[in-house]
């Protein structure tokens, strides 16, 4: 069986039917999804690497016994080329085994430029990490932390 195509106006038979794009349509539809390809491709691709570009200094921990609250205090310095926000700042706490404790992450807010250095600060309110490292700390026993950045967005835009 074969399909036959007819003309709707005359009614004759059509033998040869061809449906194609005129190169003008082509390339409009490749220009619109090259506009539409490199700025999902700018965002889905950052320009750099954040654990090289952003380093951690003078890195402390204390424990407020009065606010019953643990706070993590230290300096973030971009030595990279590219910009960097929504930094996450995680905290690890182990005792002198090296068990793990606990940890506590915080997100920096400022945008960090290519050189620039900023202070953070992350609390934990009274919660079971701040009781262990608190009873530790009384009973003089080691711990230690590790800090380290998390996350981190290019800032492209």
């Amino acid at each position: 069986m074969k399909a036959l195509v007819k003309c709707s106006h005359c009614g004759s038979e059509i033998s040869n039917l061809t449906m194609s794009w005129r190169r003008s349509y082509w390339l409009i539809t490749l220009v619109i999804l090259l506009f539409c390809l490199i700025p999902l491709a700018m965002i889905l691709w950052p320009e750099g690497d954040f654990r090289s570009d952003l380093k951690l200094t003078h890195v402390k921990h204390h424990v407020l016994v009065g606010s019953n609250q643990l706070e993590v205090i230290g300096t973030i310095e971009n030595q990279g080329k590219s910009a960097w926000k929504f930094i996450e700042v995680e905290a690890e706490f182990f005792d002198a085994d090296g068990t793990f404790i606990g940890e506590i992450s915080g997100t920096v807010s400022k945008n960090l430029g290519p050189g620039e250095k900023d202070h953070f600060k992350i609390t934990d309110g009274p919660s079971m990490l701040f009781d262990v490292l608190n009873s530790r700390l009384v009973a003089k026993k080691k711990v230690t932390m590790k800090a380290k950045i998390a996350d981190a967005r290019s800032d492209r835009f």
